[in-house]
């Protein structure tokens, strides 16, 4: 409630500044041009952000199955640890405008997939890393009780493992999910910048190439919303999610 103040009272604030001192529109349009704006443009902003989301969900989704696989795999496997850790920081500390032209290079007959794999370098780690310290961190002492009782390894996995990891794995999903827009923005801009047509970043580029501010700002609002909208649903499942793991350990508890 008091964000939703916050964000009317800026409004009001932006229109009068514009209104008052006359600001040029080019410069600093004002929100009712903006809202004029997203309506004549909704068509065109439409279909841009159909391919943006798309781009950004098939990333997440690799993302989320790579990074299970990967951070399970370096916690049974010092092999695998010492192998792969090296090239996932690798992988953070690159930044993904350098790596898109020579992806979208060797993509040049699949731009959607370029797009995926440079969305995907970016919110790929915080998976890995979030996947690998949960599981490490399953308390030893119930690792061994669970050996006493001579509970298989990967039923051990299944109830211990798994569920000590949870909290940390969604937390990774969390912060991945907007990463995956991040990443997939970035990415269109460089190729936006070769020409190709594709996502609302190449209607960034050719609002701010035209001088369309209005535009500049509906395409930018467009983005805004949509990195929200991922963060509140993401934000929902993991509450959703570890309040039925905890009513659930509390029920196997009573039992």
């Amino acid at each position: 409630m008091r964000s939703a103040l916050v964000v009317v009272i800026v409004l009001l604030a932006w229109q009068l500044v514009c209104q008052i001192f006359t600001v040029p529109s080019w410069l600093l349009p004002a929100p009712t041009s903006v809202v004029a704006a997203l309506f004549s443009d909704a068509p065109v902003l439409m279909k841009s952000f159909y391919f943006t989301a798309k781009v950004t969900a098939v990333a997440f989704f690799i993302a989320i199955l790579t990074g299970l696989v990967v951070g399970f795999l370096s916690h049974v496997s010092r092999g695998v640890r010492d192998g792969i850790f090296p090239f996932t920081i690798l992988l953070q500390t690159t930044p993904v405008v350098s790596v898109a032209p020579l992806l979208i290079v060797w993509f040049r007959n699949n731009a959607f997939a370029a797009l995926v794999v440079c969305a995907w370098l970016v919110c790929v780690y915080p998976m890995i890393s979030a996947s690998y310290s949960g599981f490490r961190n399953t308390d030893p002492n119930l690792k061994r009780m669970f050996r006493l009782y001579g509970i298989s390894p990967w039923k051990s996995v299944w109830h211990l493992e798994v569920p000590s990891a949870l909290p940390m794995i969604l937390n990774g999903i969390r912060i991945s999910g907007g990463l995956a827009l991040v990443g997939a923005i970035g990415a269109e801009f460089v190729a936006g910048t070769g020409g190709h047509e594709l996502g609302l970043a190449y209607r960034l580029l050719m609002a701010a190439y035209n001088q369309e501010t209005s535009k500049l700002f509906a395409a930018l609002f467009v983005v805004s919303g949509f990195g929200i909208l991922i963060h509140f649903l993401l934000a929902k499942c993991e509450k959703f999610a570890l309040h039925k793991l905890r009513f659930g350990a509390n029920s196997a508890a009573r039992v």
